[in-house]
């Protein structure tokens, strides 16, 4: 069963109430949720892979997801979740499926999707606040200076030769081996759909990718986005958007942010495999110098 809208949410919890299937943790939060939700509003249909909807719960606002279908060991990345979210204060699991790969979250009050955010105050103001770009660098920064030490993890680059070797980036990137430091906890899965935004506060979901890697892979993830963000299409077209200038600032103004000391060679080289690994986009890659112009 793939929700991908309302109207298949509200037929997915009439399903679960009917049949009665024991499919779910925390069944007591799915019959007050079936019985008592007063509204369901569409957050963010991120692709076709997953979808992610608010709703009300009282005076309480939930966050519901489907994730795909390609999850190797489902048990084992919904406590991935659970306890990520747990360490670092981003939200909390209220409801698990572990057939239809669902969970529900809660302690998201007045947060709403980081990308829609930026829409909607280039639309009314024509710019990128300021403390959309410092509430997400911290966020990163935040999971990126947590200790590896007491964190089951493995390595999101434990594969990386035979990711290479399907990609031909070695002929494309032939030393960006040498430049991997799997030092640092990292997110890995930045995108559009796992970004939510408060007055002050960034959170971030989707712990599936996350693992021992390289602080710059989320990094150039990020930039990606923001990148993304200005545009309704996936595919990043700076001409397309006449918003060249907005773009360096607001990249700036993030990487300032996260932190006084980035090399920038590193994270041109991670923004270009980056291209190659997500984007397939030449026009992004040639322009990875003048995004980055007013970074120090």
């Amino acid at each position: 069963m793939q929700i991908l809208s309302k109207y298949s949410l509200i037929h997915y919890l009439n399903y679960v109430s009917v049949n009665k299937k024991n499919i779910a943790v925390y069944p007591n939060f799915l019959n007050k949720l079936l019985t008592d939700f007063t509204k369901l509003s569409v957050l963010d249909v991120n692709d076709s892979r997953n979808s992610v909807f608010k709703f009300f719960l009282g005076e309480d606002i939930f966050f519901f997801k489907q994730f795909g279908p390609d999850l190797a060991d489902r048990k084992i990345f919904f406590e991935t979740e659970r306890s990520r979210l747990d360490m670092l204060k981003f939200a909390e699991v209220s409801y698990i499926d572990f057939e239809y790969q669902i969970l529900i979250y809660k302690d998201l009050n007045g947060f709403e999707n980081w990308v829609k955010c930026i829409r909607k105050s280039l639309r009314d103001k024509g710019e990128i606040p300021e403390n959309l770009l410092k509430s997400f660098a911290l966020s990163l920064q935040k999971i990126h200076q947590t200790s590896i030490n007491n964190i089951k993890t493995s390595s999101i680059f434990e594969n990386f030769e035979i990711f290479i070797g399907q990609h031909n980036i070695f002929q494309k990137m032939p030393c960006f081996l040498s430049y991997i430091n799997n030092s640092t906890f990292i997110h890995g899965d930045i995108k559009r759909g796992n970004i939510f935004y408060n007055d002050s506060e960034t959170r971030i979901i989707d712990w599936e990718m996350s693992g021992r890697g390289d602080l710059y892979f989320d990094l150039a993830r990020s930039i990606k986005l923001i990148c993304q963000s200005i545009s309704d299409d996936f595919v990043f077209e700076m001409k397309l958007t006449n918003s060249e200038e907005i773009l360096k600032t607001s990249i700036k103004i993030f990487l300032d942010n996260y932190s006084s000391n980035i090399n920038l060679d590193k994270l041109k080289l991670f923004m270009k495999f980056t291209n190659i690994d997500l984007m397939k986009n030449d026009y992004f890659e040639k322009n990875i110098d003048i995004l980055l112009a007013h970074a120090n």
